[in-house]
């Protein structure tokens, strides 16, 4: 293993974070934090405190037709799941990546009825996982259902299931993947989990005998808390649900001083967020997945403290809290979804229904309307404006990216990484859309324990990205901007082996026009190309022998290669979705031969995109023109 792959790997495992990156997040970028401060007058709402009216929701029950289809919907998954699953004793959770089908490499989607693997093996690990998770998110269900409908059957069996964990939690092994835990695989999960946990407490413990909440208390919460406490020494996003979760067992357990310390203290939620969010209001992790999943954290710690009034201490955290949604809702394309750079799940939307309905109780933003759920039923008076129109380019120069929006086109760029932490090969590469429609799209990630994952989609060749000698990018670093005006881009990187790459990118009324520039540092004899992954099929303009594909990393996931002769210029027509397509044409100051594959996708499918590879060998420098002009 590489050492870059090493420490990706040691880095998604144990969220072992770039520290030198991160002691230089505490520089200010003035003018970026000038520019990111004047967003909340776009997005962004007042503060608020959470409200959870129960008298109110069982009003709208009672007369809105909407709410009672929703809540037979609740409470038809909450019986499903009571009569016919649940969680055992003897089952030990390991890691939700490792969901992974043996034989194909190729991760697998978990429902209620996937069959149980073998015990022992890390599938059945994963299983319980998720088996376990849908377990907890029931248990509160539960919890809230009895509070709305007071059948105490729903309380009982909320409480039968904390009883069990307040019994069980000691008795599972030790587990010291990443950091400490008992009922989960990785400290992570369990901090996740202990939230819905505690809120389920929460809201039944007025109802049942102190000794059993006590019980609760003593045999799952305190321990709980003190391995999530134990297991909290990184800056990234595991460590804001550890200081997440610690705060809110504290806030639980009437503990003031545990809950002062993860507010305030070395790993606490202040520290974290000052040296996790950048100047230009985006956390530090390459990745728009990770950013909602550390807002995801403090806005669950945010609500919780809110509804058990002690959010005092809590509110600069909000307010920046508030500023990282802003910042990420203007990376956002024009049908709402995010670029999906580093460790980012495709198609991620920039207001997710799951993640606003949390934000919006305490630090609201204009996101649009959200759909009935648990949060809407109990706090319905939160603000629900439209977002605004993204119609201007915005660059983020700390974090090391830009959105182009000129005319018709929608271009995304990132040109560097300040951190390891879920990054992937995709310095200087790009994704493109046209009045909407995708033309090259970044596939994001998946699941971690899967061959397509660690042997591709997180490699160069998955993405829009320069090649040298069959490797795509050696070293995460940061790139060096260029220039930055008028729908174009330009920057440099030198983290691809044995080479320094520029490459600018434009997009307007006469199409998008890449051109990269690989020149090597030593020697000039080497294989340079850029790979381009359209999300369309593609028509030659040029006749095509069956080949093989170019040796390199990743490169074996592509199928029925096909390869041209000598050429510096080539050309296809993209027949892309919604009746769009473009004229590609390369144009290289060297004669190269030009690969057309077919590529997998996220999900390990192909037939949905075609890989198109430019190489020229025998070459110390290469420019490589790319031009897409809509036909």
């Amino acid at each position: 293993m590489k050492p870059t792959l090493l420490l990706i790997a040691i880095a998604l495992v144990t969220g072992v974070e770039d520290e030198p990156a991160q002691a230089e997040a505490q520089a200010t970028d003035m003018a970026a934090r000038a520019a990111a401060d004047a967003a909340p007058y776009l997005f962004g709402q007042p503060l608020r405190r959470a409200v959870e009216d129960w008298a109110a929701a069982r009003q709208r029950i009672a007369t809105d037709p909407a709410a009672q289809q929703w809540l037979r919907g609740v409470r038809a998954r909450t019986d499903s799941w009571i009569a016919g699953y649940g969680d055992r004793p003897d089952w030990v959770a390991g890691w939700a990546h490792d969901m992974v089908d043996t034989r194909s490499g190729l991760p697998v989607a978990w429902q209620w009825t996937t069959p149980e693997p073998p015990a022992g093996s890390k599938a059945h690990g994963a299983w319980v996982f998720y088996r376990r998770t849908a377990n907890i998110q029931t248990v509160l269900d539960a919890a809230r259902l009895f509070r709305l409908t007071g059948q105490a059957r729903y309380r009982d069996w909320a409480a039968q299931q904390l009883d069990f964990y307040a019994a069980s939690y000691a008795r599972w092994p030790l587990q010291t993947f990443s950091g400490q835990s008992r009922m989960m695989g990785q400290s992570l999960d369990e901090a996740t989990a202990s939230i819905s946990l505690a809120d389920a407490a929460r809201l039944i413990a007025p109802t049942v005998d102190p000794g059993r909440v006590a019980q609760w208390n003593t045999g799952l919460f305190a321990p709980m808390l003190g391995d999530i406490v134990q297991s909290n020494k990184g800056r990234n996003n595991i460590a804001v649900w550890q200081a997440s979760a610690s705060a809110v067992l504290a806030a639980h357990l009437g503990r003031d001083a545990d809950y002062a310390a993860a507010i305030d203290g070395p790993n606490g939620i202040r520290a974290m967020l000052e040296r996790g969010v950048t100047p230009d209001g985006l956390w530090f992790e390459p990745s728009a997945g990770y950013a909602a999943y550390t807002i995801q954290a403090l806005a669950s710690l945010f609500t919780f403290a809110s509804l058990n009034g002690r959010d005092a201490p809590l509110r600069a955290a909000m307010e920046t809290t508030q500023r990282m949604l802003i910042s990420r809702a203007l990376m956002r394309f024009g049908d709402g979804t995010l670029p999906a750079y580093g460790d980012t799940t495709y198609g991620t939307q920039a207001f997710p229904p799951a993640l606003i309905e949390r934000t919006q109780r305490t630090m609201p933003i204009r996101a649009g309307a959200l759909p009935l759920s648990w949060a809407t039923l109990l706090d319905p008076d939160m603000p629900m404006a439209p977002p605004p129109a993204q119609t201007a380019s915005h660059d983020w120069p700390y974090s090391q990216a830009a959105m182009l929006r000129e005319g018709d086109w929608e271009a995304f760029f990132l040109y560097g990484q300040r951190s390891t932490s879920h990054a992937q090969g995709d310095a200087l590469a790009y994704e493109l859309r046209y009045r909407g429609v995708p033309v090259t799209s970044d596939q994001g990630s998946a699941a971690y324990g899967s061959a397509l994952f660690l042997n591709y989609l997180r490699r160069s060749v998955a993405h829009d990205a320069p090649i040298v000698d069959g490797h795509g990018q050696a070293a995460f670093k940061p790139g060096q901007l260029i220039s930055f005006a008028d729908g174009r881009i330009a920057a440099r990187h030198d983290g691809y082996p044995g080479a320094s790459v520029t490459r600018s990118l434009s997009v307007g009324g006469d199409g998008a026009v890449d051109e990269t520039k690989i020149t090597a540092t030593t020697g000039t004899s080497h294989r340079l190309g850029a790979v381009f992954n359209a999300d369309c099929p593609v028509a030659p303009g040029g006749a095509l022998s069956p080949g093989a594909a170019p040796a390199g990393d990743g490169f074996g996931w592509w199928r029925q290669t096909q390869v041209s002769g000598a050429t510096a210029r080539w050309s296809a027509t993209l027949a892309c979705g919604g009746g769009a397509s473009f004229t590609l044409a390369l144009a290289a100051d060297r004669p190269g031969r030009v690969f057309v594959s077919q590529a997998p996708d996220r999900a390990g499918r192909y037939g949905q995109r075609t890989a198109i590879y430019f190489e020229a060998a025998n070459t110390g420098a290469l420019t490589l023109r790319t031009t897409i002009t809509p036909r």
